[in-house]
This record gives structure tokens, sequence and C-alpha cells, in this order.
């Protein structure tokens, strides 16, 4: 049991050592793995004339000289001419601001920039002058067989005699050194200017360090037109390299084992601390000047105004586009619409009162003159008829009746009639006849009457009777 859980711990250890060392060395991903790495790229100088010298205050304020006065700066997007006040050729250019920057060329010419304008010293000489170097007030500039130094307050100018300095560089005001023509290396600490041994006849043409104690000094081997490498540790010199490529005019490292150095025919050489190795830019034009900010971020200049800078590639420009903005959709709202409750109106109407509805009848005769008025195609008919008619006969008697008892017949209808004319006959008197005859008038007339009175009572009983019989059925 114990064998088998040791063996699980085993797993589990080895399976987190391998997620581990597996996320250790997985690749760069997202923003990290598209970053280009640094790479050298041609600049646009809009000029033509060669460019000797670049310093760098920063990567977004650089300063170039040149041929004819030229003097250019870049604002980190661009480059732009300014106006030097000169036509003389500019050979050097150091600063210790980007408001305090001195340039120097042929006829003796020493100009300062203020951070508006350049403005010329007048040092007393026309001599050529090929660099110049500054820390906070203190100014040093070398040229041919002349040497000058501003300690903030004064010009101090020496003569060099025949020699000939080409370059000065300094790690401090007491730590200056300077290289030039038959290999001149040359220290000043301040107070003195001490010779030091170059260990070679070569023309040095530029000189940088890291240190007082670790100087660089490249130039060309006459002979050969080759270049020629010195390193100074603050006791001698020796010489790091000899030929392997043209001749290198300018150099400039953030460290020994990372220097760069610029030469004839666009080559950019590189020590790594053991060895040169070239960098073909292409250019075909020589290089003549170098500047740096750190190791990303390095100016070289040459002829036909070449700039180049190495470091990371300047992103693209992205496309404007169309920014579509989406209001936010608003939430509807739902509306409520209180109805008001319907108040219940109940209306109590009376009842109405049945009006008799006219009805076509149909006529139906019956003994004695008599007859009756019921409903044309009513089921009733027969009935309706007979009542009527019986009513109609007792009527109608009752009438004759009554008339008989006025002319003194007991006789009723036709009988009673002819009975009183058959006796005013036989009594021949005229006067019965005529009495007889207004009787028989007014007993007709009483009979009609009677009949019409009869007809209505009829009507009248057969229109209620039907009244009746519709409402309730």
């Amino acid at each position: 049991m114990f064998a088998k859980t040791k063996i699980k711990l085993g797993i589990i250890v080895a399976a987190v050592i391998v997620a581990v060392s597996m996320a250790m060395v997985a690749p760069m991903t997202g923003a990290e793995a598209a970053v280009a790495p640094p790479q050298w790229c041609t600049m646009d100088s809009g000029t033509t004339n060669a460019l000797t010298n670049v310093w760098a205050a920063s990567p977004t304020d650089v300063f170039a000289v040149g041929e004819e006065g030229t003097i250019l700066h870049y604002n980190g997007n661009s480059w732009s001419q300014m106006d030097s006040g000169t036509t003389s050729d500019l050979h050097g250019i150091w600063g210790s601001s980007s408001t305090d920057v001195y340039a120097v060329g042929i006829n003796g010419v020493v100009l300062h920039y203020d951070g508006s304008s350049w403005n010329a010293i007048d040092l007393g000489t026309t001599k050529a002058l090929y660099g110049v170097w500054c820390h906070s007030s203190q100014v040093f500039v070398v040229g041919h067989t002349f040497l000058a130094h501003y300690d903030g307050s004064d010009w101090q100018m020496g003569e060099g005699g025949m020699v000939c300095f080409y370059d000065v560089w300094g790690y401090s005001p007491y730590d200056v050194f300077a290289v030039g023509y038959n290999g001149l290396f040359a220290a000043f600490d301040g107070s003195s200017i001490e010779l030091i041994d170059s260990g070679t006849s070569d023309n040095l043409y530029g000189v940088w360090g890291f240190s007082p104690i670790s100087v660089v000094a490249v130039g060309e081997v006459a002979a050969g037109e080759v270049a020629i490498v010195i390193y100074y540790d603050g006791r001698e010199c020796e010489t790091l390299m000899i030929g392997e490529t043209a001749v290198i005019y300018d150099v400039w490292g953030d460290s020994i084992s990372n220097m760069f150095g610029v030469a004839d025919g666009g080559i950019i050489v590189h020590y790594d601390g053991s060895k040169l190795s070239s960098i073909d830019t292409s250019t075909g034009v020589d290089l003549l000047g170098i500047h740096g900010t750190s190791e990303t971020d390095i100016f070289v200049v040459g002829d036909a105004g070449t700039i180049l800078h190495y470091g990371f590639p300047p992103e693209p420009t992205p496309t404007p586009t169309e920014t579509i903005v989406v209001e936010p959709t608003p939430t509807p709202t739902e509306t409520v619409v209180v109805e008001p409750t319907p108040t219940l109106t109940i209306v109590i109407e009376p009842t109405p009162t049945p009006t008799p509805t006219a009805t076509r009848i149909a006529y139906v005769g019956g003994g004695g003159g008599g007859g009756g008025y019921v409903p044309s195609g009513s089921s009733d008919t027969e009935d309706v008829a007979d009542d009527a008619e019986e009513e109609a006969s007792d009527v109608t008697e009752e009438a004759a009746e009554e008339a008989a008892e006025e002319v003194g017949e007991p006789t009723s209808g036709e009988a009673g009639i002819s009975n009183g004319a058959e006796d005013a006959t036989e009594d021949g008197e005229g006067t019965v006849e005529a009495d007889t005859a207004t009787r028989v008038s007014w007993w007709v007339l009483g009979a009609i009457t009677a009949e019409a009175l009869g007809l209505v009572a009829v009507s009248y009983l057969l229109a209620r009777r039907m009244v009746q019989r519709r409402w309730y059925k």
C-alpha cells in the first residue's frame, strides 16, 4: 500500500514539474510576440549635403551638422533644417542639454544654441575645428593644431604645435580624451594635457569611452586603408583589431561589449567584447558620425544627407475608420392604462301595456243577416265565427221584438211586417195605411239601426276576444 502511495505521489510531482517547465519555455503571445526586434532603417533628412556628425539629447531631440553650415534637428517625427548663420562646413557637435549645444567647423567657426537660435562665438582663430565636447558649463574644442577650453567664464586657447586633433570625448571635466593625426592620444586632467602612447602611428578619427579607464579610439591603417581599434584601460593602450573592415570614422556604445563604429561604403561594425562583425546598410556611402541614447536608439549620419536609425520600427499609422456610435436601446416602459370601473346602471322599465295589433280579418256571414269577424288564416276561425253568429242572432232578435212591440205586432222579422200590411189593406182606411207605412219606415230604420249596433257589438266582442287570445296565448 505504501509503495502504491509513493508511486502516485511521484507521478503527481513529475506532472507538476513538466507543467512548470512548459510554462517557462512557452512562447510569447499577444503584444509581446507582436513586437518586432530593433533594426536599422533609413530616415529622410531633407538634404543632400554630407552630414559629418550627430548628437542626441534624447530620442526626440537630436541634432546633426554637415557641409555648408547645415544643421538639422529631429523632434521624434521628422528632421528639419535650422538656421546656422554660416556657410562653413561643420564637423563636430555636442551639448550638455537640448538648450545648450555647441557646433564647430572650418574657418574657426564656433556656434552656440540656446534653445531658440544659433549664435556665433569668436575664438580669434581661422583654423579648422573638428571636435567639441561639453559637460555642464565646461566646453572643450579641438582642431588643426588648436585646443580651447571654456571653464564657464573664460575661454583658454592653446597651440598644439604640429599636432592635429580630430575628436574629443570626456567622462568629466577632469577626464577628457582627444585623438588625432599619426596615432595622437592625449588626456586632460583639468590642469594639464598628457600624451599617451597609442601604440600606432595611424590616424585616429573618433574616440568614445565608458569610464576614465575604459576608452576606445578608432581610425585607419594608412598603408592598407583598413580599420584600427585601440583600447585604453587607464594605464596603456592595446590594439583590439586591425583590418577586417574599411576605415572607421566614429564610435559609440553603451558598454565595452556593445560598441558600434561607422565606416566607408555604408558599413557599420559591431564589437561584442570579443569579436568584430560588419553590418552592410546598403547605402553605399561613407558613414561619418554616430551617437545614441540607448542600445535601441542609435543615430548614424554620412555623405549625401544619409541618416540611419537603429531601434524599434515605428508603428504603422492606423487607417482612420468611421466610428459608429451605437446608442443604447432604451428599455421600453410598459404603460398601464387604468380604465375607470364602469358603473352598472340598472334601469327598470315599466311593463308595457299590450297594444292590440291590427290584423287582417275576413268577414264570415251568418244566419239572419248576422255575421262575425275572425283573423284570416287563424286556426281559431271556426270557433270565433260560431260565437259571433250566435251573438249577432241574439242581438237581431232583440231588436226585432222591440220594433214589433212599438207597432203592436207580436211577430218579428219579415212575418211581422207582412201581417201588418195585410191588416191595413183589410180595413181600407187610408190613414191607417199611412200610419202603417210610417210605422214600417220607423221599424225598418230601427231594424237597420239595431243591425248596425249588433255589428258594432260583434266587432267589439270579436276584437276583444282576439286580443285576449293573442296576448295570453
